[in-house]
């Protein structure tokens, strides 16, 4: 089982957080997960650090298809109780949570620990991936 902080979500997290807190605690034990983390004052959903995979932004939303009208690669409108909403598109924000963390990550003192430090292409390019993605 993945090591979780917290290890229970408080009660106002969403039903659908709620869920992907129960299939990500399902990970393997050298996983992390961390709900809400503080990332330069945004909180993205779920971070997963997967030692055989690298780091994941998760964004859930609790939009349900028919929920939402019309979009584009920045922006989403959805309908939230029977009014249009404009939203940034959550691919876009996980993508900016996902560069907040990489921005945190090369401002920690100790962030060339987290680097190749070998001659080659890879030199001083981070030692895992970042991805990021979302769920509905």
């Amino acid at each position: 089982m993945a090591y979780c902080i917290p290890d229970r979500l408080p009660s106002k997290a969403s039903r659908g957080e709620d869920r992907t807190f129960h299939i990500l605690k399902k990970l393997p034990d050298n996983y992390l997960v961390y709900y809400e983390p503080n990332i330069s004052n945004r909180r993205p959903d779920f971070i997963v650090i997967a030692p055989d995979m690298g780091v994941i932004v998760i964004e859930v939303k609790g939009w349900y298809i028919d929920d939402i009208l019309y979009g584009n690669d920045s922006e989403v409108v959805i309908l939230d109780n029977n009014l249009e909403k404009r939203a940034t598109h959550p691919l876009e924000q996980a993508r900016q949570y996902m560069w907040r963390l990489v921005k945190a990550c090369q401002n920690n003192p100790h962030y060339t620990h987290l680097l190749h430090q070998e001659e080659g292409r890879l030199k001083n390019k981070f030692k895992f991936p970042f991805a990021h993605f979302v769920l509905l």
